[in-house]
């Protein structure tokens, strides 16, 4: 989740986007040698409500143009094909695939961490294969700012992001990231019967017309949805009553023209499940209710080589998704067995750390329930950098409430997440 497809559009209504889009825009260009050693544009970013120092770097192998320029002037060099004077590229004649990025939690979208939603559009220049970019040698010249990697300096000067979130085997491409300000969901949580939703609006009269709209089923196995629907007026929570966290739920703060700004949910299968207040005691009975799914596991016991194992490749798992809780002192079928041997949290520490290889950073409570110790591991999201994570050498992922090793294709998404996604609970939007 965290992507929603969008409808072809032409070039010029991509250009058309940028002349509309929030000043100022970062226009950033690369050149690089080709196999016949002439100057070839490598890669193009524009992006919206980005102030830029605007600088010419000139090394021996690359050149890096960044220009702070107004939307209407990077709207017609887009539309025309033309990087700089001189330096032109080839304009899409058919139509190009956009996406909606969202705030969704655990979103790791292709070179881009959105705070804000955000119009997406990532297109090949071709030719990747008659351009070298040692994407790991230095950038070391006269009079110009000093770079350990390649790597390192086209995620900072082009792409503002850090060194990680850019591939080694760097394919020449035009990316267009365009913020929208309007409204995002800032937080949800849970606490007491009520899902509470943080709304949060960027620009004034960003709310104008934008309504926050929920559809949620309480058990998996409901058939009807009970719906929200509500004029968004003013920043701040919106309150849902759902009595306990319902099995799926999801909401999206949509336009005058129901168009999707943002969107948070959850399911078995995606998403990530709200923040639940309250003491931990009160947190882990609801756990209980739940029975394990995407983002909660029980472990009635550590100590043994086989449970230790299937305890860290959990938290691997979680840690290559959207996070989780896993209860230790649990049955599989939710019973309390309790479980607090001598010193329970540095057991649980030198487990993750003996069997998952990247570090995760994970917090280790103990509380009551039934009477009886038990013990709440919270795995994070993963940092994108260090995914995927591996257990003994595997990479593991939850699908369905279930932990499995990932599939090749699966790998190869968690190592270089999908440029869109189809998905989408709430049909098409017609941006």
């Amino acid at each position: 989740m965290g992507t929603i497809l969008l409808k072809p559009e032409r070039w010029s209504r991509v250009a058309a986007r940028i002349r509309t889009a929030e000043a100022p825009i970062a226009w950033a260009w690369v050149l690089a040698p080709n196999n016949q050693q002439a100057w070839q544009l490598a890669a193009l970013s524009v992006r919206s409500a980005t102030p830029i120092k605007s600088q010419l770097l000139r090394y021996e192998h690359l050149v890096v143009v960044t220009e702070q320029l107004r939307p209407v002037d990077a709207a017609r060099r887009f539309r025309a094909g033309t990087a700089s004077e001189g330096i032109k590229f080839p304009v899409q004649q058919s139509t190009v695939t956009p996406s909606w990025v969202t705030t969704e939690p655990g979103t790791t979208y292709y070179l881009t961490e959105p705070d804000w939603p955000q119009y997406f559009l990532a297109h090949s220049l071709g030719s990747g294969g008659t351009l070298y970019i040692p994407m790991m040698d230095a950038l070391i010249g006269d009079e110009q700012p000093y770079y350990p990697t390649i790597q390192g300096a086209l995620a900072d000067l082009v792409y503002g992001l850090a060194p990680g979130r850019l591939q080694v085997n760097f394919d020449p491409n035009i990316m267009v990231r365009l913020t929208d300000h309007r409204a995002r969901i800032a937080s949800v949580t849970f606490d007491e019967g009520l899902v509470s939703v943080t709304i949060e609006e960027g620009l004034p009269g960003g709310f104008n017309r934008c309504r926050l709209r929920a559809a949620w089923r309480k058990d998996s196995k409901d058939v009807e949805w009970v719906r929200f629907d509500k004029q968004l007026d003013r920043s701040g929570p919106v309150q849902l009553e759902t009595s306990e966290v319902p099995a799926e739920m999801w909401m999206v703060v949509v336009d005058g023209s129901s168009h999707v700004l943002d969107r948070y949910g959850w399911s078995d299968a995606f998403g990530e499940r709200p923040t639940i207040l309250g003491p931990l005691t009160a947190r882990v009975a609801r756990w209980l209710t739940e029975g394990e799914h995407q983002q909660l596991e029980y472990k009635q016991e550590l100590g043994g080589e086989k449970v230790n194992r299937s305890f860290a490749e959990t938290v691997a798992a979680f840690a290559n998704g959207s996070g989780g809780v896993i209860v230790v002192g649990v049955t599989d079928d939710a019973k309390v067995h309790g479980w607090d041997p001598p010193h329970a949290s540095d057991l649980i520490a030198n487990v993750i750390s003996n069997y998952v290889k990247e570090p995760v950073g994970v917090q280790v409570e103990k509380t009551l329930a039934d009477n009886k110790p038990v013990w709440v591991v919270t795995v994070p999201v993963g940092a994108p950098e260090s995914r995927p994570y591996r257990c003994a050498g595997r990479v593991m992922i939850r699908v369905l409430g279930t932990t499995r090793e990932a599939t090749t294709s699966e790998l190869r998404r968690l190592v270089s997440p999908p440029q869109a996604s189809a998905r989408d609970y709430f049909g098409r939007p017609g941006f």
